[in-house]
């Protein structure tokens, strides 16, 4: 391999990556919806990506 060569990484699961290193819930019994701000798509009432909360504008 030359210096300049780049790595292969391995694509993250953050499913998994929420679930067993955070501890955080990966639901909160709401259906799967897509965020206004940031278009993530989670079970969350919370965004796990920018922190939006479902309900208020």
């Amino acid at each position: 391999m030359t210096e300049n060569s780049p790595k292969k990484r391995k694509p993250k699961n953050f499913a998994v990556v929420n679930g067993a290193c955070k501890m955080t819930k990966l639901s909160d019994g709401y259906k799967p919806k897509a965020c206004p701000q940031c278009g993530t798509v989670s079970k969350l009432k919370t965004c796990p990506w920018c922190g939006h909360k479902r309900g208020t504008k």
